[in-house]
């Protein structure tokens, strides 16, 4: 009797033990994560989830090749989460040409842009929506592969029930078999931070009379650091702009502006992983953005100016044909072009939209609108390279502010304004109509 006693006392603290050892070193952890949430995690706590498809005439992909995507975009948006700091992607490529120092700034411009910023940009989490569009093997064993890229990211100042959404941007792999496994051997992006990216060296190398897939391994170096650098004193920049407490005065309106509406609208018909266009009642532009915010601004019950004679007096959309008449008929630049509708709300006195750039951003709201400026590396002009509207209003722990911004090209909806890298910043407040 005893010794069955003891038999069984044994065999409890056996298992107890087995449990507890089980319980500190989780060996089925990443098993089970990737089992049930169909993700990839990393031990900071991040988790990107995929969806992976493709395109009608795309051929599917090999396994290790499919594996290596995945990981590229889990180390890219794990180190933007804030979980991994001083994180290269170099060990994804066979080479650090070109294609890994882009890369590698893009990750550095935002974290830049986390530092300089009053608001919380961390994430645990991000949806990536991968499809392929087309892929083909060359005669020398390289994969090209061409795919579109959208993210859903829950950043941690949003408000419940809201996540960002951007996109779509199109990827173009060059993958190389070395040692056995799938490599990056180039990469390039249309959009998104891997545009700024470029654009940040164009701005170092184009004086010096090199686009920035001219650059060579030393000049890439070389002008690596200063791009860095610039990347900073612009996310600084950007982050006294939104705290700044000057601005043009505000100006009276005559009829009301339904934000509410304008807001409703802007989440309608826009999305983050695919085109949204009223085709029913407007026509789409290559950069859609102003076009976009006009209707927006139409939608929150603005109507159409047509009492002046030129671009700068006149705001209308009837059909895609520009017109410069007090007549019912055509469309103005000032409808569909950013700069334009930046000098139309600096101009107008009469009629159509009562409203004042360049104000103090505390003075924003729901249905006001921010152009995102890049500036020529060669003459230093600022032009606006796209525009959004304001869909809410958010706040840190800290009480800082901060606007999520919806927008067409780049497809956006509700992403945080600090989020967004760009050359500068133009602040519009709707009042309302005239």
């Amino acid at each position: 009797m005893k010794k069955s006693i003891l038999t069984v006392a044994i065999a409890l603290v056996t298992v107890c033990l087995a449990v507890a050892l089980t319980l500190y070193f989780n060996p089925f952890g990443s098993f089970f994560d990737e089992l049930f949430n169909g993700g990839q995690a990393d031990d900071s706590g991040f988790k990107a989830d995929f969806t992976f498809y493709y395109g009608e005439k795309a051929e599917a992909l090999p396994d290790d090749a499919t594996a290596l995507l995945k990981s590229y975009f889990t180390d890219f948006y794990g180190t933007l989460s804030g979980a991994n700091k001083n994180v290269s992607l170099s060990s994804l490529y066979s080479y650090n040409g070109a294609s890994c120092y882009f890369d590698d700034l893009a990750i550095y411009a935002a974290q830049a842009y986390q530092e300089a910023m009053s608001t919380n940009l961390t994430f645990s989490e991000c949806q990536i929506k991968l499809k392929v569009l087309s892929s083909a093997s060359t005669d020398s064993g390289y994969l090209a592969v061409r795919l579109s890229q959208s993210v859903k990211i829950f950043y941690d100042l949003l408000p419940e029930g809201f996540c960002s959404e951007s996109g779509i941007i199109i990827h173009d792999f060059m993958l190389k078999m070395s040692s056995g496994k799938w490599q990056i051997y180039s990469h390039s992006a249309d959009g998104g931070l891997w545009s700024y990216s470029e654009s940040l060296f164009e701005s170092i190398s184009l004086p010096h009379g090199y686009s920035a897939n001219q650059l060579t391994a030393d000049r890439l170096e070389s002008y690596y650091s200063s791009a860095c650098e610039l990347a900073r004193e612009q996310a600084l920049a950007n982050s006294a702009a939104l705290t700044t407490d000057k601005g043009a005065p505000l100006c009276t309106a005559q009829t009301y502006y339904d934000r509410d509406s304008a807001v409703k609208y802007a989440v309608q018909w826009a999305a983050g992983d695919r085109q949204i266009r009223n085709l029913n009642q407007y026509d789409s532009y290559d950069n859609d953005s102003a076009n976009f915010v006009s209707q927006c601004l139409a939608a929150g019950g603005l109507g159409f100016d047509l009492s002046g004679s030129d671009n700068k007096s006149l705001w209308k959309w009837y059909d895609s044909e520009q017109d410069y008449t007090g007549e019912a008929i055509g469309c103005t630049r000032s409808w569909y072009e950013c700069d334009a509708f930046y000098r139309y709300c600096g101009s107008n006195l009469t009629g159509g939209i009562a409203a004042v750039p360049d104000v103090c951003p505390s003075l924003l709201e729901a249905g006001d609108v921010v152009q995102f400026l890049q500036t020529d590396p060669l003459t230093g002009e600022s032009t606006a390279a796209f525009e959004g509207i304001i869909t809410a209003v958010t706040y840190g722990e800290n009480g800082a502010k901060d606007f999520l911004i919806t927008s067409h090209s780049p497809e956006l909806l509700n992403v945080p304004l600090s989020a967004i890298p760009c050359d500068g910043l133009r602040f519009i407040k709707i009042v309302g109509g005239r």
